[in-house]
């Protein structure tokens, strides 16, 4: 398996090794880190001299010592625990990775079908006034060459394209009630007008700071206030006075008031 570190529990092993000779102590950490990295050790007594860093003679004698932290065929429950802690840990850090990389796949195929859209493409706004156009010249050449054929049907009234204008609308508008109705306002109100009349007359409208004196939308669209004209715009103070100085100076043209009179003590 070759995992790059082995946990060590210091105070289980020393609890279970006091009795372990220094030699002894070495040999059987070379053993357990062997057991680590492999998985599992050798049968011959030769290999397992080796990797203990003993001789054969020395290995005979301390075999029996050290053969009783293993059971049969040198396996050691422990080590076995940890290494199958180790691969499930691994493993679902695999499937996290997985599931990750085809996340980021997916959204990557996603921006580049995106970015395959020509940056030219018409807005919403300009396909319904370049169809309304074609739709027109359609119609006016049907009509001139008597050919009883169906007017293709204007993409403004189409559901999808409908839908996306209103909600635009009912996310400009400052007062959403009557969502419904609204809607069957909207749906009349286009027949009559475009869109992007519509949406601008609620962007120049002056509303009421007052909620409650905001109509309703059905009644906004039913009342065409979107052909209301905007207030004018009210006169900054200094604007106030310079125009009453050049009323005062047009009366008076003889003698000129200074600035003081104008405005009073």
């Amino acid at each position: 398996m070759g995992l790059p570190y082995m946990p060590m529990f210091w105070g289980d092993y020393w609890r279970d090794t006091t009795h372990l000779s220094d030699a002894e102590h070495v040999s059987y950490l070379r053993l357990i880190s062997h057991y680590w990295q492999h998985g599992s050790l050798p049968q011959e007594d030769s290999r397992l001299a080796r990797i203990a860093g003993r001789s054969d003679v020395e290995w005979s004698d301390m075999k029996p010592m050290l053969q009783a932290f293993f059971k049969q065929c040198w396996t050691h429950a422990r080590i076995d625990r940890e290494l199958q802690k180790q691969k499930s840990l691994h493993d679902t850090n695999v499937d996290r990775a997985k599931k990750a990389a085809a996340t980021r796949w997916n959204r990557n195929q996603i921006d580049t079908e995106n970015a395959k859209v020509s940056p030219d493409a018409p807005s919403i706004t300009q396909a319904y006034s370049e169809q309304c156009s074609t739709n027109a010249i359609h119609s006016h050449s049907h009509i001139h060459n008597h050919i009883n054929k169906p007017v293709e049907k204007n993409i403004a009234h189409s559901p999808r394209l409908a839908d996306s204008f209103f909600t635009e609308f009912w996310k400009m508008y400052p007062r959403r009630i009557g969502k419904g109705a609204a809607e069957k306002a909207w749906q009349k109100a286009v027949k009559e007008v475009s869109a992007d009349a519509i949406l601008a007359g609620v962007q120049r409208y002056q509303w009421p700071s007052d909620p409650q004196f905001i109509p309703h939308p059905a009644t906004w669209l039913s009342q065409k206030r979107w052909l209301d004209e905007a207030p004018a715009r009210k006169l900054t103070l200094s604007e106030k006075i310079a125009m009453e100085a050049i009323e005062i100076e047009q009366s008076s043209p003889r003698g000129r008031l200074s600035m003081l009179d104008i405005l009073g003590d």
